[in-house]
């Protein structure tokens, strides 16, 4: 889903990045941060659209009602 992100939501971005092979203990870290960052400060999640602790971060942020922003890698 792709929709235009306001002006305000790159002003307090938040890049989380890890293990595409990740653990049950880092994927649950992740959401732990992930959700406090966004409910406590409102912060927009930025990752590179991997699965592992990238897909962990994603789900968390929209779970906590944040925006997330996918930057996909190009070789």
């Amino acid at each position: 889903c792709s929709r235009w992100i306001s002006p305000q939501a790159w002003r307090n971005c938040t890049a989380v990045v890890g293990s595409r092979r990740s653990s049950t203990y880092g994927e649950k870290a992740t959401e732990f941060f992930v959700t406090d960052l966004v409910k406590k400060y409102g912060s927009t999640i930025v990752s590179g659209c991997a699965v592992g602790i990238d897909s962990a971060a994603y789900h968390a942020c929209l779970e906590a009602g944040g925006t997330t922003i996918g930057i996909l890698g190009v070789e």
